[in-house]
């Protein structure tokens, strides 16, 4: 998908090495950052005080550490958002979004 694929092209150039593996991390999505939608898109930096695992990365470490521009890695995490809901059975993922 090529919101993870530019997401994970900064990443990279910040010196991590992440690795897609998109049911993975469509799933930690689900799970894990759905419910924080509203805080994310409004840019909520506590949304990263918690330890967040995405494509082998720990994004919170790498949001926290300036390597990545903040608006940049903000429109990564949005992005993904957004794509992560296109991956798969739709109605399973808008429930948490609705809810959050």
């Amino acid at each position: 998908m090529e919101a993870f694929e530019a997401f994970k092209k900064d990443l990279e150039a910040a010196g991590y090495s992440p690795v897609i593996n998109i049911d993975a991390d469509v799933d930690y999505i689900v799970t894990n950052l759905y419910s924080e939608f509203i805080q994310i898109v409004s840019k909520k930096p506590e949304v990263f005080n918690e330890e967040r695992i995405l494509m082998g990365v720990n994004i919170s470490d790498a949001f926290k550490s300036g390597k990545i521009v903040k608006d940049i890695f903000w429109n990564h995490i949005v992005a993904i958002l957004f794509a992560s809901l296109g991956h798969g059975d739709f109605k399973s993922k808008i429930g948490p979004v609705i809810n959050a």
